[in-house]
């Protein structure tokens, strides 16, 4: 049968067949997380309701499945575990009803962030931006560390007003979210721009982090670039 989007809630997925399974339970409701993202070897905790033609709470026990290698679920709870980098699918079911998939993006584990040379940037008296920014995330030998994110914040001097700023990335703003690529290094370049028209700062610190989907902090997070303005 062909899973169906319930109209209960805008952050659930449902299943197909508006047909008594016989014991009342017509529909799954799935919760969705906010994010659809694991590393390798975190873990999080799935939540679905079995529900009967009226919308109402059925107690029926509902399990949990994965057709793919890249991540694991345990059948009775539907926590779910990162296995290995790459997509990966779960979906509920009670009897014959099941769940459209929730697909995961696993990301390879990344052990720390690194500013690979060094933290001091110079820019020229006669240059309007900086060298891009060097930071890489780190892992294990061979392990792809794609898709993570990398966030760069000019954090001094703290402008009150954005608008009066005088340094600035790439985008136009004092910060910048990144993601990386297989080798963990910035997909897209960052560095730290004068803003025209006015007087950079003599220096300018950036201060970058990068954290897990389970929201930790990413070993290494909070280290600083210190740009010098010539």
């Amino acid at each position: 049968m062909r899973p169906l989007l319930p109209l209960l809630a805008a952050a659930a997925i449902g299943c197909s067949n508006i047909t008594d399974v016989g014991n009342g339970v017509v529909e799954l409701d799935v919760t969705i997380p906010p994010r659809l993202e694991l590393e390798v070897g975190d873990t999080l905790q799935l939540s679905a309701r079995a529900l009967d033609r009226n919308g109402e709470v059925v107690a029926a026990e509902i399990t949990w499945a994965t057709p793919d290698p890249t991540i694991g679920v345990v059948a009775a709870t539907g926590q779910v575990t990162g296995l290995a980098p790459g997509p990966g699918r779960v979906q509920a079911a009670q009897g014959t009803l099941i769940s459209d998939f929730l697909t995961f993006n696993v990301l390879g584990r990344a052990d720390s962030l690194a500013l690979p040379a060094g933290g001091a940037v110079t820019v020229a008296a006669d240059a309007q931006s900086s060298a891009p920014l060097a930071v890489t995330l780190l892992g294990a030998p061979d392990v792809t560390l794609a898709g993570h994110r990398v966030i760069l914040t000019i954090t001094a001097p703290a402008f009150a007003d954005p608008a009066t700023r005088t340094v600035q990335f790439p985008n136009g703003a004092l910060a910048d979210t990144v993601t990386t690529a297989a080798d963990g290094t910035l997909t897209t370049p960052v560095t730290v721009d004068r803003v025209t028209g006015t007087t950079a700062p003599a220096t300018a610190t950036v201060t970058v982090e990068a954290t897990r989907p389970s929201g930790a902090a990413v070993p290494g997070s909070g280290q600083t670039f210190t740009v010098t303005f010539e």
